[in-house]
C-alpha cells in the first residue's frame, strides 16, 4: 500500500547550510509567457509489466523504486532538510521523516550511487506553498519519483554554510577556500590571490566556473596579479548534466588567513518523474517558488586584505514527459566577489540571486566583481592598488529533458541561465 509522509522544507551541503544561503531578497519580476493548460494525462504507477516511459539520466531507473511505498509531502510553510550522504530527512528540526541508512527506510529508498551522487526513490513529491526544503551533504542528489512531482514552495541546493559562513559548497558542489595555502574545490575552481604582510600588495581570489567562466580578481599592479577564474572545461560536466554535479568554489584573497574566504559553488539536483513535474506559484515576496542552485558570495578581506572569489552556480536537471512551470524560478547564478580594502572586515559579495539579476560584489576601497546571471556575465574585481576585490562566480547549468509537446512555460517564469532541452527517453 502506498502511504505519504508529511515533511517540511530545508537542507544543506557539505559544510552545513543555513536558510541564509538562499537570497530571497533578490527575486525578480517574472518574464512574460502565455498560460496554457496541462498537457497530457498524469502517468500511473509503474511496475514490471509496464515499462517506464522515460529513461532517467545518470544511471538511475526502476530498480531504485523497489520496495518503495512512501512519498514526500512537505507541508505548507514548513522547513526541512534532506541529507544527500545518509538519506536522512528531518522536518522542523525535530520530526524524523526518514531515518539514515541505505535501502528502504520508512518506505523511501536511498542509495549512494557513487562518491559524488546519491538517489532517493519515492512514490511522489509534493512541496507545499511557502515550504522550504534544503539539501545538505557532499553528494549531488537525484530525486526519482514513481508518480507526480508538484512544487509550490522552494527547494534549495545553493552554496553557503550554517552560521553565515560562505565556503561550503551545495550538494555535489565544490567548496571555496578560507586560506590561500589551500585550493578551492570543484570542476573549475577559482584560484587564490597573493600577497604578504609587510608592504607587498594583497590581491583577491578568482571566481569559480561551471556553465560559464567566473571572473578574475583585480590586479594590484603589473607585478602583483589577482587570482584567476576557474579554467574551463576543467573536469566539468556538459550541458546534459551527465555526470550530475554542482559548481565550483571561489579562491581565497591574500594574505595568510586574513584574505576573504572564497564562496562555495551551488549544488547539483536532478528530479526525474515517471509522472509529471509541475512547479507553480504565485511566488510570495518572502518565499519565491522554484529551485535555487546559486553560488555563495566571496567574503570581504579582513584587516586590509584581498576579497574572496564568488562561487559558481550549480546544476538543475528536470526529467519527465510533461513539465509545467508557472510563476516560478529556476536559478543557478554565480555569487559576487568579496570587497578588498582598509576596513576591519570588507563587505561580502551577495549570494547568487534567486531570479535573473546579477549578485553584486562586496563594496569597499576596491569592490568585488558581480556574479554571472541571465542579466550578464561575471565581472572582475576592482584593482589598481593594494587589497583588490575578488572576482564574480560563473553561471551554472539548467537542463529540461521533456517530450516534444510536453513543456508548458506560463507567465512570470524566470530561468537563469537559459536552459537547454533534451529527450527524456535518454537520447541527446
Amino acid at each position: 500500500m502506498s502511504r505519504t509522509l508529511a515533511v517540511v522544507a530545508l537542507a544543506m551541503a557539505a559544510c552545513s547550510f543555513d536558510s541564509s544561503g538562499i537570497d530571497f531578497s533578490h527575486a525578480d519580476a517574472g518574464m512574460g509567457g502565455n498560460d496554457a493548460t496541462f498537457g497530457g494525462a498524469d502517468a500511473g504507477a509503474i511496475d514490471a509489466t509496464s515499462p517506464p516511459m522515460i529513461t532517467p539520466s545518470n544511471g538511475v531507473g526502476p530498480a531504485e523504486l523497489n520496495g518503495v511505498i512512501a512519498g514526500l509531502s512537505f507541508a505548507a510553510s514548513s522547513t526541512s532538510t534532506i541529507s544527500s550522504d545518509t538519506g536522512e530527512i528531518i522536518t522542523d528540526d525535530t520530526i524524523m521523516v526518514r531515518g539514515p541508512g541505505g535501502g528502504v527506510v520508512d518506505g523511501i529508498r536511498f542509495a549512494q550511487l557513487t562518491d559524488s551522487v546519491a538517489v532517493l526513490g519515492v512514490t511522489s513529491v509534493s512541496v507545499g506553498q511557502s515550504a522550504y526544503v534544503r539539501v545538505i551533504g557532499s553528494r549531488a542528489l537525484v530525486l526519482l519519483s514513481r508518480g507526480d512531482v508538484t512544487i509550490y514552495g522552494a527547494i534549495d541546493v545553493s552554496g553557503g554554510c550554517i552560521g553565515g559562513g560562505v565556503t561550503c559548497g551545495g550538494p555535489g558542489g565544490g567548496s571555496g577556500t578560507p586560506d590561500e595555502a589551500i585550493s578551492a574545490l570543484g570542476c573549475a575552481p577559482g584560484r587564490n590571490g597573493s600577497g604578504a604582510n609587510g608592504g607587498t600588495p594583497e590581491t583577491g581570489g578568482g571566481g569559480g566556473s561551471f556553465g560559464t567562466a567566473g571572473a578574475p580578481a583585480g590586479d594590484a599592479d603589473g607585478s602583483h596579479l589577482g587570482g584567476v577564474a576557474g579554467a574551463l572545461p576543467g573536469t566539468c560536466t556538459g550541458a546534459a548534466l551527465v555526470p550530475l554535479m554542482g559548481g565550483s568554489g571561489g579562491g581565497s584573497g591574500g594574505v595568510d588567513n586574513c584574505g576573504g574566504d572564497g564562496g562555495g559553488g551551488g549544488g547539483g539536483l536532478q528530479i526525474s518523474s515517471y509522472g509529471r513535474i509541475d512547479i507553480i506559484g504565485p511566488a510570495l515576496i518572502s518565499r519565491p517558488v522554484g529551485i535555487n542552485a546559486a553560488g555563495a558570495g566571496g567574503r570581504g578581506g579582513e584587516a586590509s586584505d584581498g576579497g574572496g572569489g564568488g562561487g559558481s552556480g550549480g546544476g538543475i536537471l528536470l526529467e519527465a514527459l510533461n513539465i509545467k512551470i508557472v510563476s516560478a524560478v529556476l536559478a543557478a547564478n554565480g555569487g559576487g566577489g568579496g570587497g578588498g580594502g582598509n576596513q576591519p572586515d570588507s563587505a561580502t559579495g551577495q549570494p547568487g540571486s534567486f531570479g535573473s539579476a546579477q549578485a553584486s560584489g562586496g563594496d569597499d576601497d576596491r569592490a568585488g566583481g558581480s556574479g554571472a546571471a541571465l542579466a550578464g556575465g561575471a565581472t572582475a574585481g576592482e584593482g589598481g592598488g593594494d587589497n583588490t576585490g575578488g572576482g564574480g562566480g560563473g553561471i551554472g547549468i539548467i537542463r529540461l529533458n521533456v517530450s516534444p509537446s510536453g513543456l508548458d512555460i506560463g507567465d512570470s517564469v524566470i530561468i537563469s541561465p537559459a536552459f537547454t532541452r533534451g529527450d527524456p527517453g535518454g537520447n541527446p
